[in-house]
């Protein structure tokens, strides 16, 4: 099931054919507009755990959205704009159903559980996190807040897990979200598509590196 979808000459056009699908009249009117003064940049789980050939759980189109990512740490950080990252640590409960449900588990004291320093600025807040939600018990939520912050965009890793999770979660908390199609990847290009459509209708409006620069 997994494939490898994005590559460095493919991305910009695979992600605006993903774009054109979802476009519907709601979600051309927030792109009209596109202010990410009251912003902040959260960078989900970009640990080598999912961006090493060496890892089990490597993302094959992560090296090109990885690129993509570095972009938009440049930007927001030329802006002073809050950027966040997230970094998954398994919590070793019976009762984790993260745990029971995947084979591996990701342990503080594995290096593959470091932030890729290709994306890491070295500087900016990290929260740990233990389930696909970034505002699961981490304090992300008191942090936005205490930052005025009323949009957040989203890029990392998995896609349609953590990334999507926390985008829906998000919303909820009445934030607007901004869900990056060429910042974020997952296992397959099905996986990837039906996360940007079910996001696009009802929880986050897509975008690509490309729109916060015009």
């Amino acid at each position: 099931m997994r494939n490898k979808y994005f590559t460095d000459k493919n991305i910009n056009f695979l992600s605006k054919k993903i774009l054109k699908m979802v476009l519907s009249r709601r979600i051309i009117s927030f792109r009209k507009d596109i202010d990410i003064s009251d912003s902040a940049l959260l960078i989900i789980d970009a640990q080598k755990y999912f961006t090493l050939p060496s890892s089990h759980a490597y993302l094959e189109s992560s090296p090109p959205v990885i690129k993509k990512i570095k972009i938009l740490i440049n930007l927001f950080g030329s802006r002073n704009l809050p950027i966040i990252y997230t970094r998954h640590i398994d919590e070793e409960t019976k009762q984790n159903m993260l745990l029971k449900w995947w084979r591996g588990k990701i342990v503080e004291s594995n290096p593959l559980s470091f932030i890729d320093e290709r994306v890491y600025d070295g500087k900016s807040k990290i929260f740990i996190k233990r389930r696909y939600d970034a505002f699961y018990k981490t304090g992300l939520l008191f942090y936005l807040k205490r930052k005025k912050i009323k949009k957040v965009f989203i890029s990392g890793f998995v896609a349609n897990l953590c990334c999507e999770t926390t985008a829906r979660s998000a919303f909820v908390y009445d934030f607007e979200v901004w869900f990056g199609i060429d910042t974020t990847c997952a296992y397959c290009y099905e996986h990837h598509v039906s996360t940007i459509r079910n996001l696009s209708y009802g929880f986050a409006v897509p975008f690509i590196v490309e729109d916060l620069y015009k």
